[in-house]
């Protein structure tokens, strides 16, 4: 979960694929749910941002995390808080989150994602 925090941070594509399972699904409340390619593609634009530098996260952080292990599948739940100036606007959120990690090829992988802003 750390390695996969700091990864989304800096938008590190590589990282972030390896730790995906193949089936990986992604929901929040502005989309309909969405496959491992279309989030990578938002993480490729991300880095674009980041390299750019119109995009620069301040702090991005997970806290409140309880993990429930159930054999082979683990489910995650927290709270992230993130801070960033994206075309020189700070902005900062936080959401409830909630991860299924799943034990794909004997390496844990994060095989689903849903976050609920926080108002």
């Amino acid at each position: 979960i750390n390695a996969f925090n700091n990864a989304f941070k800096v938008a590190d594509v590589q990282i972030l694929d390896s730790l995906l399972a193949t089936d990986y699904k992604h929901t929040n409340g502005t989309n309909p749910a969405f496959g491992k390619k279309k989030w990578l593609d938002y993480i490729n634009q991300r880095k674009q941002n980041i390299v750019s530098g119109k995009l620069r996260v301040v702090d991005y952080a997970m806290d409140q995390i309880e993990i429930q292990k159930y054999q082979q599948t683990a489910v995650v739940v927290g709270r992230v808080l993130s801070t960033y100036i994206l075309d020189g606007e700070e902005m900062s959120s936080q959401f409830r989150i909630t991860h299924l990690w799943v034990v794909e090829d004997g390496v844990w992988k994060r095989a689903a994602f849903h976050d609920g802003k926080i108002k």
